[in-house]
């Protein structure tokens, strides 16, 4: 059965409202909803969770050339493995309610400039664009096939967090283990770690919004957005 929706956007400095309705077609809003049931389950891991923040200070010693990180806060080893277990639905480019597949799927039935805008905004903060827009991490790796090449690389990237997943927490890949390990021949190893976990903790932050829009979107048919 088709998904009515009903979306008002209020824009503050017109004190405007602008309400869009529409329908999310049947096969659509199944998908949404199994979604919405998989951040059901991601909830119950994190109700389990005895932390989940995560804080260090990064220190440079002058005398012995060495950086060093101070974690403060992390995230247990036990709970960070039942956390990334329940992410594998949405994180996992095959699966069908994959975050971006599910997120494009609202996009091509809820059509507006704003949603769009507010959407995109979500698509950063998941693939860690917005993280690296306050901070960025890079280190240079050699490349070629002599070694005799510089390559600036961003490590709080999706790409080196989906290397970190693969080579030590969903799979032991070796070759992506030897790339982790060049990175943690530079920076101290405590210090990614807890950076690929911040960038995942973001990606559980997103997830969760999605869930609620759809969840709200089920309940009241819908929901509203206040822009300036």
């Amino acid at each position: 059965m088709d998904k009515s929706y009903n979306i008002a956007i209020k824009r503050k400095s017109t004190e405007k409202t602008t309400h869009l309705s529409g329908q999310i077609p049947s096969k659509s809003w199944e998908t949404l909803l199994r979604f919405r049931d998989e951040v059901k389950k991601l909830l119950s891991v994190l109700r389990e969770c005895e932390n989940l923040n995560v804080s260090f200070n990064l220190q440079w010693s002058r005398d012995d050339n060495v950086l060093r990180s101070n974690p403060k806060a992390t995230v247990k080893d036990r709970d960070l493995a039942a956390i990334l277990h329940s992410l594998r639905p949405f994180i996992l480019q095959k699966e069908t309610i994959e975050f971006n597949r599910t997120i494009n799927t609202i996009q091509r039935h809820i059509r507006h400039e704003v949603i769009k805008s507010y959407f995109q905004s979500l698509k950063d903060l998941f693939s860690g664009k917005e993280f690296q827009g306050y901070v960025q991490v890079s280190q240079e790796q050699r490349v070629g096939e002599l070694g005799n090449l510089e390559e600036l690389q961003v490590v709080n990237s999706e790409k080196i967090l989906m290397t970190w997943l693969n080579a030590y927490e969903y799979h032991r890949d070796d070759d992506k283990q030897k790339l982790i390990d060049q990175i943690d021949s530079v920076l101290p190893k405590d210090f990614t770690r807890m950076l690929f976990v911040s960038m995942v903790l973001d990606k559980v932050k997103v997830i969760l919004q999605l869930g609620d829009i759809i969840h709200v979107i089920e309940e009241k048919g819908g929901f509203g957005i206040e822009i300036r």
